[in-house]
């Protein structure tokens, strides 16, 4: 199964690679067809300027498309490029878990922090171009999902991070289980446990789901706290809003550590999430 696999990805490479020598050899042909004529014209009315440098022929002044590719090559090409490398990158590591072992802190957290930044790209893809044709029908879809590198909190990561489920999951689960229990944790638990069925039976997935759901649990009673302790008894207005933002960040700060060691457990499985945890 391995070894079809990979002869699937060489003769894709292969099949990419003959596809690109082709329109490169075209443009060679069209090149060297027309750079005596762009070469010898003397340009009386001043509707040529300079084209690529590397092929030394003119171009029309009203010609965008030479325009587009320009743009192209200079802002969307290189970052293509980082693109596919960092994701092979990405896809090869969690096979060599010894390798993953090997890194110090700067490599492992750097290579945490890469997977977020990639897992929040596929999804901005995804939603994006759904989210598109249905605008076209005048539908009206959720927003994108939010980066998650400026997210530090789990209630805030559920819900600008995919909103389409958290909506599903208020409406359809938490929503009704508040009028059976009443109780807020009970219902969060029965929404937990649908997104564990949903995402897949996994050991992996069990510890991201467990660990999302203490998150929340953690964050709740936090609240409380601060609705009990802080704000009736006017510390708001003693310490001020920048102090109190300041033991804000202080006291979330372990919920993002937890928050980012679970999401490495949904990114890339068992083995590469028990490396992150301490």
């Amino acid at each position: 199964m391995k070894l079809s696999c990979n002869i699937l990805k060489v003769e894709k490479f292969i099949n990419f690679l003959v596809w690109v020598l082709a329109v490169i050899y075209s443009i060679y042909c069209f090149t060297t067809k027309t750079y005596t004529y762009f070469l010898n014209d003397k340009d009386e009315y001043g509707d040529f300027t300079r084209g690529l440098p590397f092929l030394s022929t003119k171009r029309d002044k009203t010609d965008f498309e030479w325009e587009t590719i320009y743009y192209l090559l200079y802002n969307f090409y290189p970052w293509i490029l980082i693109y596919i490398v960092i994701s092979e990158i990405i896809h090869t590591v969690p096979l060599a878990i010894e390798l993953v072992e090997t890194f110090g802190s700067w490599s492992l957290h750097g290579y945490g922090y890469v997977m977020g930044q990639f897992f929040h790209i596929k999804y901005v893809v995804l939603y994006g171009l759904s989210s598109s044709f249905a605008s076209f029908e005048n539908v009206k879809v959720s927003h994108l999902p939010r980066c998650i590198g400026r997210i530090h909190l789990y209630s805030d990561m559920w819900k600008y991070f995919d909103p389409g489920l958290y909506q599903f999951l208020v409406r359809y689960i938490y929503i009704p289980m508040m009028k059976v229990s009443r109780y807020k944790l009970i219902a969060s638990l029965f929404c937990f446990l649908f997104v564990y069925l949903w995402h897949g039976i996994q050991k992996y997935i069990l510890v991201w789901t467990v660990l999302n759901y203490i998150g929340i649990t953690l964050e709740y009673i936090c609240n409380l706290c601060n609705k009990k302790y802080i704000e009736t008894r006017n510390l708001k207005k003693i310490l001020g809003p920048s102090w109190l933002r300041r033991i804000k960040c202080i006291l979330a700060s372990p919920l993002l550590v937890m928050s980012a060691i679970s999401n490495f457990y949904f990114f890339a499985g068992i083995e590469i999430g028990n490396i992150f945890s301490p």
